[in-house]
């Protein structure tokens, strides 16, 4: 948990506080705006614990839904504050229709309101204001500043990093942290914020303030960086930050945990760069494997079965990719060992399973380990349901804790002491979204196939329209596009030459909805989605 000194905070921004008091109680009486610059959170809350204890006034914290900021305002100022001081600019859906507004209705807000309204604004929502309501800004002086001392800043910034490095390793697991945009929902509101949204401000003061910052340090921001710059669009300075920061921790044995994060990281990015560079895609996912490698090296060193066990799955996921069946069965079958009693991951060993056996022709034996993944993902769904019936009729959870004594996180129990692992926040809504979403359209795929190999093709054709229902395109685009081709070849056959058909048409449906296809004919238009960052 990030905790700053807010004595230090005061003290440091006493000044601007002494302005604040004084422009609210010059403005007392009347309408008057009060722009507070203040970029962090944490800090924003600290000031107005304290200005709290000193002032009378009413927060407002803005929905993101909000449209007209007059409006709010309105319903807040009901029962005659002395004044208002609005937070919550940052996470409005659509900020430059509202600041668009309050410019067009400016001159209304002296006749609605008697009090002064104070806006807290970081330097992007400022920078909104200038662009979209000049005029509604000229009623206010300039903004009053707010800002961390240095060494409390960078103290700050060495806990966000050391947190998240913590959290990754002992609470995430590879299939949240291989999502596009690699957000981490489990971590707290503030810290949060500090990585995702308040980090270019941080980096901007320590420059403005020449701050000292040591090696560490740099290294920690390298890595948040690099996270922020995991997308399409930056994807090589990602790579950057990654490798500068492993460099800097690969030179002690002290920091094992560090270098496996980066390791990771580095995996994922060579994942990552294998779908959006095509033609780099086998050497691509060869870089992924070793980056996994290393990174598993590091946990089973440490004898961490339990972080080995969480990031497994990345490498199988790659080794999958490859066709490198003789290691993805020493990596499904090490699975199975470190998942006893996981069974969302528990499954999914079955499933690379049962991709090696189709693989390698073993109809029968993929089919059994088909069977089985999918027979463990349904228990998944039914346990779950009723953890939660029995949790609506007790008025609580049902959960208890496992562990190894070494950092491992609590499981929740359900059903006849079967677990799903790991995590915080909704454990039951999020295994049920896995296991429906990503692994049931798979093994009932895999099961498909098996059975069409031995001639079930009526038993083949049922699995693959189950695999169908479960499977999301947008979730996994190759998935769904074998599962199209599978059952138009199987109609094809059948000489059901109309659903064959429908079928292809769904398929160039697909392929032009997520860009894989130029558009041509007639036909109901789709709208355009990215393709998965992850295939």
């Amino acid at each position: 948990m990030i905790k700053p000194d807010p004595g230090r905070v005061i003290v440091h921004n006493q000044a601007a506080l002494v302005n604040l008091q004084r422009a609210l109680k010059l403005g007392a009486g009347q309408f008057s705006l009060i722009l507070v610059r203040v970029n962090y959170r944490r800090l924003r809350r600290i000031l107005l614990d304290w200005l709290g204890l000193v002032q009378l006034f009413q927060k407002v914290e803005l929905p993101p839904e909000t449209t007209s900021l007059r409006d709010v305002l309105k319903r807040a100022a009901r029962k005659r504050p002395p004044a208002l001081v609005v937070t919550g600019f940052e996470t409005l859906k659509d900020l430059e229709a509202v600041l668009k507004a309050a410019n067009l209705g400016r001159d209304a807000y002296f006749k609605t309101f008697r009090c002064p309204v104070v806006l807290c604004i970081s330097d992007t929502v400022l920078q909104a204001l200038n662009a979209h309501a000049p005029d509604f800004k000229s009623f206010a002086a300039a903004p009053i500043r707010f800002e961390y001392p240095v060494d409390e800043l960078t103290s700050l910034l060495h806990q966000g990093a050391d947190e998240l490095f913590e959290h990754i390793l002992d609470v995430s697991d590879e299939q949240r942290l291989g999502s596009t945009q690699l957000h981490l929902p489990e971590l707290g509101e503030e810290l949060r914020s500090l990585i995702q949204h308040e980090l270019p401000f941080a980096l901007a003061d320590l420059e403005r303030q020449r701050a000292d910052i040591d090696a560490d340090l740099r290294a920690g921001l390298q890595f948040l960086q690099g996270r922020e710059a995991h997308s399409p669009e930056t994807i090589q300075t990602a790579r950057e930050c990654y490798e500068a920061s492993l460099t800097h921790w690969a030179q002690s044995e002290a920091n094992l945990d560090k270098q496996a994060v980066l390791l990771f990281h580095l995996g994922l990015w060579w994942r990552s760069y294998a779908v959006l560079q095509r033609a780099t895609y086998l050497p691509s996912c060869e870089q992924a494997r070793r980056y996994f490698e290393e990174c598993l090296s590091i946990f089973r060193h440490q004898q961490r079965p339990d972080r080995t066990g969480r990031f497994i799955h990345a490498l199988a996921e790659v080794l999958q990719k490859l066709g490198a069946w003789d290691a993805l069965i020493r990596v499904a079958q090490e699975g199975i060992v470190l998942h006893e009693g996981d069974m969302v991951r528990f499954a999914r060993d079955y499933g690379y399973l049962a991709e090696v056996a189709l693989a390698q022709r073993h109809w029968v034996r993929a089919q059994q380990y088909a069977e089985t993944a999918l027979a463990q993902s349904q228990r998944i769904v039914q346990l779950l349901s009723q953890s939660e019936r029995t949790e609506e009729s007790s008025g609580g959870p049902i959960t208890g804790k496992q562990g190894n004594g070494e950092g491992e996180t609590g499981k929740q129990v359900v059903g006849d002491g079967a677990s799903v692992d790991p995590g915080s926040g909704d454990i039951s809504s999020r295994a049920v979204m896995l296991s429906l979403q990503f692994h049931q359209g798979w093994y009932l795929y895999l099961l498909g196939q098996a059975n069409l190999h031995q001639g079930k093709a009526r038993e083949a054709l049922k699995d693959l329209e189950q695999a169908r229902q479960q499977t999301e395109p947008r979730y996994d685009l190759t998935l769904y596009r074998k599962i199209l081709e599978a059952l138009r070849e199987i109609h094809f056959q059948r000489k059901d030459y109309l659903q064959a058909f429908h079928l292809k048409l769904e398929q160039r449906r697909i392929e032009n909805q997520f860009g894989l296809r130029a558009f041509i004919g007639a036909g109901q238009i789709q709208p355009y989605h990215r393709t998965p960052y992850l295939e």
